[in-house]
């Protein structure tokens, strides 16, 4: 399968996740990189241990190194392609209410700046109706 990555940008240019994955120490970074090999490889179709949904079409790619648990969310833009939106180290067993309205903003932010430049996504697209 041939999975197309994006990396969400902030409005000031930055991108969390590859900030994010350029944080980790080399063992994790390299866990979190084969994870990101298998979810192109694999897409819609992996699952546990390496990638679990959230909610409201929101995943969370996993890597795990003994109690260190990082985590990248994402969501499907299309059948071939991702959106990265931001990377964090899990300290909890679940993600709290504010932290996933977090995300679904995030989310908003990349299909409002991708309308503004006159692209569309899957998700974008689905909501104008």
């Amino acid at each position: 399968m041939d999975i197309h990555v994006e990396y969400y940008q902030t409005g000031a240019g930055r991108t969390p996740v590859q900030e994010f994955l350029d944080s980790l120490n080399p063992k994790m970074h390299d866990k979190m990189k084969l994870s990101i090999d298998l979810l192109k490889e694999h897409g819609i179709h992996l699952r546990a241990p390496y990638s679990k949904p959230i909610r409201d079409g929101l995943f969370e790619l996993r890597a795990r190194i003994g109690t260190n648990l990082s985590r990248i969310v994402y969501y499907w833009n299309s059948k071939s392609s991702v959106v990265f939106l931001c990377g964090f180290i899990k300290k909890d067993q679940k993600l709290s209410v504010k932290e996933i309205l977090y995300f679904r903003q995030l989310r908003q932010n990349h299909t409002g700046t991708c309308r503004r430049r006159g692209r569309r996504t899957a998700y974008a697209s689905s909501r104008k109706s």
